[in-house]
């Protein structure tokens, strides 16, 4: 059952909902109280520049969430800030597809590896700030009268904050011996371990077992994580490797990752299957067998332009076309490159193309990028100069 998300504090006391609102909102002052985020200083004392909050109120759609889905968020008005006064750095790299599909591939090699990854809880407030910072706090945080909040740490809605986030992430990481690739800031290694940052996700790939449990234990130690991945304590525990076990699939950051004896195959299946499943398309056997058949044509001007709720639709499908074929299905790269020249002013040829692309990625569902453990054999061994 979704509800009336209130605008403001006032409007939240006005709702229905309001002992739900009022319990949201005493849950995120104390994770704010419990992580530190601030200190309580009389106006007379402040001594730097001076930011407003606001509070942000959302409906979950966790139905196991113990608060009936009811948030409550503090977020910082970003747009107040100036860059020299307020923040000096805001870019927060995340690791490249690239670099997740070359270590994904170094474990299949090793025919000894596992795949994991955690969720960092309240990414946004790890990372501390680089400067004395004073918040406003907003109506119905029982703040003392005539005080303001020095901040320790980011909170979200400030620019700084996702950069900072990584900074305490990155810091935390070369503290337990990983050094960052010259390749990828965001890729950090120590010995066979692989640790990689996409925002609040932390991917890990090792075929040290015992370096994968200390780095998961120091993780959990220091912050508060959520496991993304299958079964992973026992998988974890378990001494054979991710290949000697049964058929598992995951997925991280929109790959499908799919294990099977001896080998691990990526592929689009769940991005595919979530775009079919939103634009209630089915595949049938008569399919296409390429990505564009050739009596549609993209270029046709006599085609009428598409209505507002249409073109909202294009634009849509569109976008999830672009995060498919950028990430791994490079086979409708020329089509879906076509299709976004057509963004500003769709016609009805070319939504009718981009469910033909969805079509096709439909029906070769299954593609993708297959790595395979092959034992070394004797002959690999040997060396015969008269062949070489």
């Amino acid at each position: 059952m979704r509800f009336e998300v209130p605008n403001s504090f006032d409007e939240a006391l006005d709702s229905p909902q309001q002992s739900q609102w009022i319990r949201a909102c005493r849950n995120e002052m104390q994770t704010l109280y419990e992580e530190k985020m601030f200190e309580e200083v009389h106006t007379d004392l402040v001594n730097g520049p001076i930011l407003d909050a606001h509070w942000k109120f959302d409906v979950s759609d966790d139905p196991s969430d113990i608060n009936a889905g009811f948030e409550a968020k503090i977020h910082v008005k970003g747009y107040e800030q100036v860059h020299g006064v307020h923040y000096d750095e805001t870019y927060s790299p995340t690791v490249t597809y690239d670099t997740l599909k070359i270590v994904i591939a170094s474990i299949a090699a090793t025919g000894d590896g596992k795949i994991f990854q955690f969720r960092i809880n309240n990414y946004l407030l790890q990372g501390p700030v680089d400067r004395v910072i004073y918040l406003n706090p907003p109506w119905g945080t029982e703040t003392k009268q005539n005080h303001l909040w020095k901040l320790n740490y980011c909170m979200p809605g400030m620019k700084q904050a996702n950069h900072q986030a990584y900074i305490c992430l990155r810091d935390f990481l070369q503290g337990k011996a990983f050094r960052i690739s010259d390749s990828d800031p965001c890729l950090f290694i120590r010995g066979r371990c692989y640790a990689m940052i996409y925002a609040d996700t932390v991917i890990v790939a090792s075929t040290d077992v015992n370096g994968m449990y200390q780095l998961e234990n120091s993780l959990r130690n220091r912050f508060s994580i959520e496991y993304l991945t299958y079964d992973y304590e026992n998988d974890l525990s378990d001494s054979d490797s991710a290949y000697d076990v049964a058929e598992k699939t995951t997925s991280i950051l929109g790959l499908t990752l799919h294990f099977r004896p001896n080998e691990i195959t990526i592929s689009m299946k769940g991005a595919i299957q979530r775009a079919l499943d939103e634009h209630n398309m089915n595949v049938h056997s008569s399919a296409p067998l390429v990505p564009l058949p050739v009596c549609i044509d993209i270029e046709d001007t006599n085609s009428a332009f598409l209505s507002e709720n249409s073109t909202s639709e294009f634009k849509s499908l569109l976008g999830k076309l672009i995060f498919i074929q950028s990430k791994l299905r490079d086979d409708v790269t020329v089509v879906v490159k076509a299709l976004s020249q057509c963004i500003s002013n769709p016609r009805v040829n070319h939504l009718d193309a981009a469910k033909k692309v969805l079509y096709y990625l439909g029906y070769t569902i299954e593609s993708g990028m297959n790595f395979k453990y092959l034992p070394p054999s004797d002959s690999d061994n040997s060396y015969d100069s008269d062949n070489y």
